[in-house]
């Protein structure tokens, strides 16, 4: 049986070369590049992000961490992490406006690379929370048989889709390949947590 949390960090990891990659694309779009790879985004991030990463966390571990590690939904950490779902999902919401345009102009390309800063910082710290502060409190909060349930629902989701993820994730592949920059996220609450 896997490790739900390993599984997210290591989801984290990915997202965060996607994000990089938004930026960039942001940058080239905000410059006259073409604006249309932004609908590939907006599915990548849709898919991998909203519906199936941030999904599971609320849906599977935010919920184990209420019924099971004592946490509350109304306030707290996890109180905090669905503020953050929620601004995410506003600013996908704005992303994918833009990707539907038929014509660009300049203010477009601007509140595009806007968008794509404010996505990626957000999600930037976002991530770093939840790596130093919830999914600490899963392990040392649910017991052995409360982790042991989560880690079936994590397998069980997982199990679902598989070919939908899988073209998400060559999708995803093909963007940071891209627009990638490999230099990871510049916002000062990731970069001390992959020197």
């Amino acid at each position: 049986m896997s490790d739900p949390i390993a599984q997210l960090q290591q989801e984290h990891r990915r997202i965060e070369l996607v994000v990089d990659a938004l930026q960039s694309f942001g940058i080239v779009a905000e410059s006259g590049g073409d604006p249309r790879p932004l609908a590939s985004f907006v599915d990548v991030l849709r898919g991998l992000v909203e519906g199936d990463h941030h999904a599971r966390e609320e849906e599977l571990l935010f919920s184990a961490l209420i019924d099971d590690g004592g946490l509350s939904a109304m306030g707290g950490p996890i109180a905090v992490l669905h503020v953050e779902h929620a601004e995410a999902r506003r600013l996908l919401r704005r992303l994918a406006e833009l990707a539907a345009i038929p014509s660009w102009g300049r203010e477009h390309r601007r509140v595009l690379g806007a968008t794509a800063r404010a996505y990626a910082a957000l999600l930037c710290e976002h991530m770093a929370k939840e790596d130093r502060v919830v999914y600490p409190l899963a392990a040392s909060r649910l017991s052995a048989e409360a982790a042991a349930r989560l880690s079936r629902r994590f397998a069980a989701w997982l199990g679902r889709d598989v070919e939908r993820r899988s073209g998400l994730d060559r999708l995803a592949a093909g963007l940071v390949s891209e627009y990638g920059t490999q230099r990871r996220l510049q916002c000062s609450c990731c970069v001390d947590m992959r020197a």
